[in-house]
């Protein structure tokens, strides 16, 4: 299927100013998720309570909710178990012509409220 030329356009631009352009967070500084991921790797290594995620997402001001508990998150493929979970997120990082991205993060916990696992992923809506 070829794409019309004008939509071929706005496509290459949306793509070369995404590439281009430094992720903004709401709290008006630059953040890329490499910075995010080096961040959660020095401050948050794994074994780290509940607690000192929550501290860590605070002292950031990042957006995040309470643990939760899920059997079913396709992030995690093992289906059926039961997941102890905290999602975060800074939205509208970054915003190029018809699409607009945010930082995702999910921390995965133990039984014990320990620290496991954990996945950052830039998350991109259109318009």
């Amino acid at each position: 299927m070829k794409l019309p030329p004008v939509l071929a356009f706005f496509l290459v631009m949306d793509i070369s100013l995404f590439i281009f352009t430094p992720v903004d967070s709401c709290s008006q500084h630059r953040v890329t998720i490499r910075e995010m991921e080096e961040a959660i790797k020095r401050e948050l290594p794994l074994g780290s309570s509940k607690a000192q995620v929550i501290a860590f997402l605070d002292a950031k001001r990042i957006h995040h909710g309470e643990i939760i508990l899920s059997k079913y998150e396709s992030e995690y493929p093992d289906n059926g178990v039961e997941k102890r979970l905290i999602f975060a997120s800074i939205p509208k990082v970054r915003k190029v012509l018809f699409m607009e991205w945010g930082i995702h993060m999910s921390f995965r916990f133990d039984e014990n409220d320990r620290l496991i696992d954990y996945r950052v992923r830039l998350v991109g809506s259109g318009l």
